[in-house]
């Protein structure tokens, strides 16, 4: 099994069930001097003093493979790992982020509100959501 780092929509519990049935959610963790951001779609920027929100599922291989079809990987989004100390152990951490190409842009209402509820799912902080928003729409 390995480690998957949803932000966005995937944070919503009910989605990430749908989209892939195999996953286990874990925990959650806060990250660090990384940014969550809008381009239409959520992605996490490297930026210092920034926090934000990870969901932690154990995934399967097919898991994997129905994400990189989601995330339309690696047209759209590519992968990276982080290490990080959970549950007692260190734990490698694969995650997507957008390529280069995109620009800042809000999302839709829809796609807001179905992350809103996976920040309820995991207790996490809306604010952070909210100026992630507010944060596309003023640098678009």
């Amino acid at each position: 099994m390995r480690l998957y780092g949803a932000y966005g929509s995937n944070l919503n519990i009910k989605q990430m069930q749908k989209r892939c049935p195999n996953s286990y959610p874990i925990c959650y963790i806060y990250l660090e001097d990384w940014q969550l951001v809008f381009k239409g779609v959520a992605d996490l920027e490297k930026k210092k003093g920034s926090i934000s929100l990870m969901a932690l599922y154990e995934i399967t291989s097919s898991c994997e493979k129905l994400l990189d079809i989601y995330e339309e990987y690696p047209i759209v989004y590519n992968k990276t790992k982080i290490k990080k100390k959970i549950e007692g152990s260190v734990r490698e951490i694969m995650f997507y982020i957008m390529n280069k190409q995109y620009e800042y842009s809000a999302p839709t209402v829809k796609y807001f509100k179905v992350i809103e509820e996976g920040f309820k799912n995991w207790n996490g902080s809306i604010n952070i959501l909210h100026n992630s928003c507010f944060h596309s729409i003023i640098n678009h």
